[in-house]
């Protein structure tokens, strides 16, 4: 079987074969997948090249927004520092929002804008108080377990961490002789005593389950050391020079000895 097609010299036909028709047909046929397949991947390029371009936009924004963060918790914590100081100078009664802002160098307005009022900016510098010492316990016991280095690096934070813990001391004396009190700021203070307490029973009673401490009664000795720290933080701001390594360390050795088989 053959087919004609016209002959390129003149007019006339000129015979083809089926293979060569078959041939051209199947040219034309890949011709035609071709195109789609090449407008498909020129589709793909723009959409990547879209994706790339709004993933761009997404990370310069997340960055944007990550330092307008940095920077807002960095200005809430300058606040909080001035204000602890405060506090700690006057009186939870005494100091203002305005004082402060001029402390600070920052306007009354931005002081509101982290916090709503006084009682929540004193409440959350309460907080920040109570949150150093606890990281500071926690980063001097380390991996000791031991019931007895326990009990020693609490009462060892009360010397390393004796102006924070004045401070937290001296303005929640201040706040509870002000007259006015607030349940938040009540459950903040609370919990440092709260923390102390467990803190302390839970060492006590290691020491009694694994023999090292003698069988003794953790509540009422837990409350002995807590009421003896406040005494000589107290203490120690009404009288400046007092030996705080001698008091504290007088009175570890009082409770290792009450605590110990015989005094041992």
């Amino acid at each position: 079987m053959s087919m004609t097609g016209p002959d390129s010299a003149g007019g006339d036909s000129i015979p083809l074969r089926a293979s060569d028709a078959k041939r051209s047909a199947a040219k034309r046929k890949i011709a035609a997948k071709r195109k789609p397949a090449g407008k498909k991947v020129a589709k793909n390029a723009a959409k990547t090249a879209v994706n790339k371009t709004a993933a761009k936009a997404r990370s310069k924004a997340d960055g944007k927004a990550s330092a307008r963060t940095a920077r807002a918790n960095d200005n809430a914590a300058r606040i909080q520092n001035v204000a602890l100081n405060l506090f700690a100078k006057s009186s939870f009664s005494a100091v203002t929002i305005k004082d402060i802002g001029q402390a600070t160098g920052l306007n009354t307005a931005m002081i509101y804008y982290y916090f709503r009022d006084k009682e929540t900016l004193f409440q959350q510098t309460v907080e920040v108080a109570v949150n150093r010492a606890i990281a500071a316990f926690e980063a001097r016991r380390g991996d000791h377990r031991e019931p007895e280095a326990i009990i020693v690096n609490w009462l060892e934070i009360h010397i390393e961490q004796a102006d924070l813990i004045r401070k937290f001391l001296k303005i929640s004396t201040d706040y509870a002789n002000s007259g006015k009190r607030v349940a938040r700021i009540d459950n903040a203070i609370r919990r440092f005593y709260d923390d102390e307490h467990q803190i302390l029973v839970d060492a006590m009673r290691a020491g009694i389950k694994d023999g090292s401490f003698r069988d003794v009664d953790v509540e009422q000795l837990s409350t002995f050391v807590s009421t003896f720290l406040d005494g000589v933080m107290a203490r120690s701001i009404i009288f400046p020079k007092l030996d705080m390594v001698e008091a504290v360390h007088g009175l570890r050795e009082f409770v290792l000895s009450h605590l110990k088989h015989d005094g041992a």
